[in-house]
């Protein structure tokens, strides 16, 4: 299960994500939608802990072993993305 609870996050003066709740249980399909500018990848950064929330709070219940390691192949997919430009030294 995935729970994000008066989710909030603020750059300086500006608030990007204002009081976001949202659940999802296991075996549910889900997804962010909305125009550009809607702060949906904000949103899913907090999701894979890339930034912190200023306020609220997450939650991720990820049971059994099998989703764990669907998580990480597809946390370490997105890191790879993330990451494969950069000069390893």
């Amino acid at each position: 299960m995935i729970e994000l609870k008066y989710g909030t996050k603020r750059y300086e003066s500006l608030t990007a994500v204002d009081d976001v709740s949202f659940s999802v249980k296991a075996g549910e399909y889900f997804a962010l939608l909305g125009p550009n500018g809607a702060w949906k990848t904000t949103i899913v950064k907090m999701l894979l802990d890339f930034t912190r929330p200023t306020s609220g709070s997450l939650s991720l219940y990820i049971y059994p072993l099998i989703n764990v390691l669907l998580y990480c192949l597809i946390l370490g997919a997105l890191l790879f993305k993330r990451f494969r430009n950069e000069d390893i030294v």
